[in-house]
């Protein structure tokens, strides 16, 4: 007989768990999927008849008695509380997982949500990049306040002021960066080892120092026919070490007949240690005071180049600022103030902060 054929003694089937009480062997091999090919009657015995078979298996797996329905009588509270707990364990199972469900869908639904979220803030100062174009007009320069002018080419002049700003910091931060780079060390070991170094490095310092800054700014621009910004922070950081180096080169020479000094010599320490670690923390302060001016004087010669016409084009750098009024200058001449009051200020506010600095970093003003 086909298996998909079920005749009606699979009604009379029983129930899984009276099966496993007859065959506790084949207990775990029994489901809702296998059971009828596993404990079909005509496979039970395949040398009876169909007939014999299906009378057989009622007899041997026919209800229990009358008798034993009384005996498990007192067993009935039992199971229903045992199968109302089981109900509501399988309940909580399901509602649990549903929940979970919803909360992973609906996680997933907000960070789909957030990662097409974007935020718009109102500027502070400006609604203007300074590389938009305002679109004034020339003649509205005129009439208009200082904070509404707009620049030769249509873009707007406060933002070019505020982001002039910013080139103008990182022109002379970095320039005085590349400076102390080169002359920390070239200082240090002039004035720790003496000597023919020391004079080495004082007649290198003299030739270096007869080279003009700015005129070797104008060379270096020139033959590689280039504005770009970078050149000329390295320009500026390369000719500018060499007042750092002396100041460097003073307190080493003033701290190298020290008691720490010698008593690093006693331990064996190494002369690099000694120097990067011991000696420069000591003569760091005193270098503190030359750093803003140094500052000022790099923002003031990237300022001077751009003003004749050698900064880089197409920024709005203090300097190209300054150069587009000039190039309409007296007919447009208000223009030219707002940058040129903007860098005054500039530099002024860098020689305040300097020297709180310094008065903040020198351990000598602290001493009790």
């Amino acid at each position: 007989m086909p298996s998909e054929e079920k005749p009606q003694a699979y009604a009379q089937m029983p129930r899984i768990a009276f099966l496993d009480a007859q065959f506790p062997q084949r207990s775990s091999s029994l489901s809702s999927q296998n059971l009828w090919d596993n404990y079909a009657p005509w496979k039970q015995s395949s040398r009876l008849p169909p007939a014999l078979e299906l009378e057989s298996w009622q007899q041997k797996f026919a209800p229990p008695p009358p008798a034993m329905h009384c005996a498990m009588l007192p067993w009935l509270p039992k199971l229903q509380r045992l199968i109302a707990k089981t109900y509501q364990v399988v309940t909580d199972y399901h509602t649990a997982e549903t929940q979970l469900s919803y909360l992973a869908q609906r996680q997933h639904w907000l960070e789909a949500q957030v990662a097409q979220m974007h935020m718009e803030i109102w500027p502070l100062l400006r609604t203007f990049h300074w590389e938009d174009d305002a679109g004034g007009d020339q003649d509205l320069n005129q009439v208009v306040s200082w904070w509404e002018l707009t620049r030769t080419n249509r873009k707007d002049m406060l933002a070019a002021l505020i982001f002039g700003i910013r080139i103008s910091l990182v022109v002379g931060l970095l320039s005085v960066a590349v400076s102390l780079i080169i002359s920390i060390p070239i200082g240090a070991l002039a004035g720790f080892y003496g000597g023919k170094t020391d004079i080495i490095v004082c007649r290198i310092l003299e030739i270096w120092e007869g080279m003009p800054t700015f005129f070797m700014l104008l060379l270096i621009i020139a033959v590689t026919q280039s504005k770009s910004i970078f050149l000329v922070i390295g320009a500026i950081g390369f000719f500018g070490w060499t007042q750092f180096s002396r100041y460097i080169r003073g307190e080493f020479l003033k701290q190298r007949h020290q008691s720490y000094v010698e008593a690093c010599r006693a331990q064996a320490f190494s002369d690099a240690y000694t120097i990067f670690v011991h000696i420069l923390p000591n003569a760091i302060p005193p270098l503190l005071t030359l750093l803003p001016f140094a500052v000022m004087g790099a923002i003031t010669s990237e300022t001077g180049l751009a003003f004749l016409g050698l900064g880089e084009e197409n920024s709005c750098s203090l300097g190209v600022l300054m150069d587009e009024a000039r190039q309409v200058f007296p007919g447009e001449s208000y223009l030219l103030w707002p940058p040129a009051i903007m860098l005054t200020c500039l530099l002024i506010a860098i020689a305040i902060v300097g020297d709180a600095l310094r008065d903040a970093l020198d351990p000598k003003l602290h001493r009790v």
